[in-house]
């Protein structure tokens, strides 16, 4: 659920995961189990949907629980930010940000920029002509259980990345740098903490099988 960072006199570019993540100093919601209007998934392929995320799939395959179980295993990201520990899905997160004279002494703070990307790995299945009814509604609640989970770790970041900017426009031309990276470390926190306090979505109902 939680990458590098590109400087030159221009641009910044921090990365960083989040998924599959202490709390911010405005306290972040740990989110429980909601609607289930966080994913649209469908018997065939189930299709995920988050809102400001790009969703990328590996296709997994069986027609029990224990070979699409197995599947995942074989196939499923890992997090780095957890030694490398294996996870169903995960959130993939990038915060820039970029300033007029940045690395100068004649900045203008006033004009700092701070956008996101954030890519989510989920799986995906197809449906077998031989699946069973209940499989399928098994898989697909469990989908929706973690596509919740990963909705976390993003509105994490579309919620909260403006702090990044807020730490910039209230440093210094050389200050401004530092406050950006304590303000990214406080956004990585919360993702670390939000994957502990619920297992990876564990305790959110994403489980298989």
């Amino acid at each position: 659920m939680k990458t590098g960072i590109l400087l030159n006199l221009l641009c910044i570019t921090a990365l960083m995961f989040a998924a599959a993540c202490v709390p911010l100093p405005t306290p972040a919601h740990t989110p429980t189990p909601g609607p289930t209007n966080s994913v649209t998934p469908t018997q065939s392929a189930n299709q995920v949907s988050i809102e400001h995320a790009q969703i990328i799939y590996y296709d997994v395959t069986g027609s029990t629980a224990s070979e699409l179980r197995a599947s995942m295993n074989e196939l499923r990201p890992k997090d780095p930010y957890d030694n490398n520990q294996p996870v169903d899905a995960y959130t993939d997160w990038h915060i820039s940000w970029n300033w007029p004279g940045y690395g100068t002494d004649d900045c203008d703070l006033s004009a700092a920029s701070v956008t996101y990307s954030i890519k989510v790995v989920m799986p995906r299945w197809k449906a077998p002509a031989d699946a069973s009814a209940d499989l399928i509604a098994k898989w697909e609640t469990y989908i929706q259980n973690l596509t919740f989970h990963e909705k976390g770790h993003v509105d994490n970041v579309v919620n909260n990345h403006l702090s990044v900017k807020t730490a910039i426009q209230g440093a210094t031309c050389s200050t401004a740098e530092a406050e950006a990276q304590k303000a990214l470390d406080t956004l990585r926190k919360f993702d670390s903490n939000y994957d502990s306090e619920t297992n990876h979505g564990e305790t959110q109902g994403a489980v298989f099988p």
